[in-house]
This record gives structure tokens, C-alpha cells and sequence, in this order.
């Protein structure tokens, strides 16, 4: 089956959208199936590229997003040839819009937790230009669509889990955080609690993925790292932090931290409340004081985060992509099935 995977996010930067249809796209190939890859910047992965893309504000973020006019006629050469087609953020300017105007079967997965002014927007599209697709979202919160948009399914992220367990040595007291440096990843509040932890605890390490900076107060700054280096270094800590304040569906780098069998310690927020499924430490959203206890007691009891990283594990192997794919692959079959092209 050849599937064209549109994303309207620049491949070139980061973003966990980008990075789940890059997984899928390697999953797929392991499969038989052909992918090909269609959003700006996927030229470097071998894709159909659709050019520039511009940084724009949005849910407390800055997003990669090609307003490009051009795109449509780029998309339609592009899928030239393609059995159907899954679009990620279908509702995204400009790559997003164009995508739904292609007459192929499709699949459609909306990733984003939804802000209350997209909420608004939403309920000025046309219900009738999902009909005849299949629609899903990674999360309860991503599916939270206004009435008439058809039913929609829940298809998680998807985990590499065995990426996660190549035997690494864990250090003791060694802390992790990954992510981008968005005010809504709430890293300025981990800075705060740190202030505290490595008072309380002389031996610990933060080691911060995803954000640039010069080495202080035993806080270790990797920048951004590729896939390798990411499964080590979270293999290699005791314990996985997000603080993140709001704006997340999902929490892929959560689940990444649990298949590492880390410890999670995160913000008590919907998503992660429901990705952990309680295997976590949750605290309050931007309270670095409670942050900061958690994790001194959490790093005084070694046998605690053990257990909590064994129970992390069992719990992640729901969003392995072996199930994943699965349930895919079954929407992409019932798609091509119940597709009536236009007269």
C-alpha cells in the first residue's frame, strides 16, 4: 500500500507531531507498505517537499507552518500515484487545508490539545469535509471536537519500546528532562526546583535534552539529541521530569521516559494524568516548591523509583507501535473501502 503522510509541521525543526510521523513512516516501511512523506522540510527524509515554512504563536508554542500558496498544486503532484492519504492536523494553515481538498481516500488524525479560541474556529468548518474519512486523535483531549464532525476514533502515539531497553547502566540520583524550550514545557519551574534539589541532594544531575545552555549547578545541557543518544540518556537517569504547564495532548516524551523505565515525576495535567495511568508522581502545574519535594524524596528512595519505573514500563507497552500500526492499518483498509470518488 503506497500512503502519503502529510504533516503540516516543518520537518526541520523539532515537534512531537513531526516526530510521530517520522516513526510512522519507519514502522511502515518495515511492513511492505511505501510511505511517502509530504510537508515542508521533508526533502531531507527523502519526502515531497513543500517548501519555507514561518514560526507562528500559537497554544503557548511556536509552530512551523508553510503559508506557501503554491502547496496545493505541490500536494497534488506529490500524491500522485498514492492508494489514501493521512493527514495529521488537518486544520492547520496552509499544508492542512489544501490536504483536505485532495480526492483520496483518507485518514485523518487531529494531535492537538485544543486552545478555547480553536474551539471557536472549529465550529465554522463545514462538518461535511470529513465525510466518507476516518477520523481519529491520539488522545480523549485531541478528539474534543464540535458536534457533527463524525465519530472519531482513539489511536495513541506510538512508542518504539524496545528502542528503550538495550541494557544501558542507570545512575543513581540522575534526573532527566527533554523537551523544547517553549514557556508551556515549563523548564523555568524545573530551574526553580533544582535550586533546591541540589542543595538537599549533593550527588544529583539534571541532564536537559532539547534546550541549549552552559553547564551550572550540576545541570548538564545537550541541546538537542538524536534518537541513540535520547533512548541512553533516559535509560541512564533514575528519574524523567516534565513540568510542562499546559497545552498537551499526549505527552510522548513521558511515555518515551517510562519506556525507559525511568521514574515519572510530571505535572498533574489531564494528559499525562492519562498517559501514566498511575504509575506517576503527579504535581501541581507550576509549583516549583512541590516539584522540588518530589523529587528529593523520590531520589532518597531508590527501591520507590524502581518499582515505579518497573510499573512504567508495563503500563507503556499499550502504545507500543506493534498495536499501534495495528489499528493504523485496519483505518486505512476501512478507508479505501468506504471511499466513493466524485462523479
Amino acid at each position: 500500500m503506497k500512503i502519503g503522510l502529510v504533516c503540516p509541521y516543518d520537518f526541520g525543526a523539532y515537534g512531537g507531531v513531526q516526530q510521530q510521523v517520522l516513526e510512522l513512516s519507519r514502522v511502515l516501511a518495515t511492513t511492505g507498505d511505501e510511505p511517502v512523506l509530504v510537508g515542508p522540510g521533508a526533502g531531507r527524509y527523502g519526502g515531497i517537499d513543500l517548501g519555507d515554512s514561518i514560526s507562528i504563536r500559537g497554544n503557548r508554542s511556536i509552530v512551523p507552518l508553510s503559508i506557501d500558496p503554491r502547496v496545493k498544486g505541490k500536494l497534488e503532484d506529490g500524491l500522485a500515484g498514492v492508494d489514501l492519504i493521512h493527514i495529521h492536523e488537518p486544520l492547520m494553515p496552509v499544508v492542512g487545508w489544501a490536504a483536505l481538498t485532495i480526492a483520496l481516500p483518507a485518514v485523518i488524525t487531529f494531535h492537538a490539545a485544543k486552545p478555547k479560541w480553536a474551539s471557536l474556529l472549529y465550529r465554522t468548518v463545514p462538518g461535511g469535509v470529513f465525510g466518507g474519512r476516518i477520523l481519529t486523535a491520539v488522545s480523549p483531549l485531541a478528539a474534543e471536537l464540535p458536534p457533527g464532525f463524525g465519530p472519531i476514533e482513539i489511536i495513541p502515539n506510538g512508542i518504539d519500546t524496545a528502542r528503550f531497553r538495550t541494557g544501558v547502566q542507570r545512575h543513581l540520583q540522575q534526573i532527566a528532562f527533554l523537551g523544547r524550550p517553549d514557556p508551556r514545557k515549563g523548564f523555568e519551574v524545573l530551574k526553580e526546583a533544582w535550586k533546591v534539589v541540589s542543595e538537599e541532594i549533593p550527588g544529583a544531575e539534571l541532564v536537559v535534552m532539547g534546550i541549549e545552555g552552559t553547564e551550572k549547578n550540576r545541570i548538564r545541557y545537550l541541546g538537542r539529541v538524536d534518537e541513540d543518544e535520547k533512548s541512553r540518556r533516559l535509560q541512564a537517569s533514575e528519574v524523567f521530569v516534565a513540568p510542562n504547564l499546559s497545552g498537551e495532548s499526549f505527552g510522548v516524551v513521558v511515555a518515551e521516559g517510562m519506556a525507559a523505565g525511568c521514574a515519572i515525576v510530571a505535572s498533574d495535567i489531564d494528559a499525562f494524568r492519562a498517559v501514566t495511568g498511575g504509575t506517576a508522581r503527579l504535581v501541581p502545574p507550576g509549583d516549583p516548591g512541590h516539584l522540588a519535594a518530589t523529587l528529593i524524596e523520590l531520589l532518597r528512595s531508590p527501591a520507590a523509583t524502581r518499582d515505579m519505573g518497573k510499573r512504567a514500563r508495563q503500563r507503556v507497552a499499550e502504545f507500543d507501535w506493534s498495536r499501534v500500526l495495528t489499528n493504523y492499518r485496519d483505518g486505512y483498509r476501512r478507508a479505501i473501502e468506504i471511499y466513493k470518488p466524485a462523479r
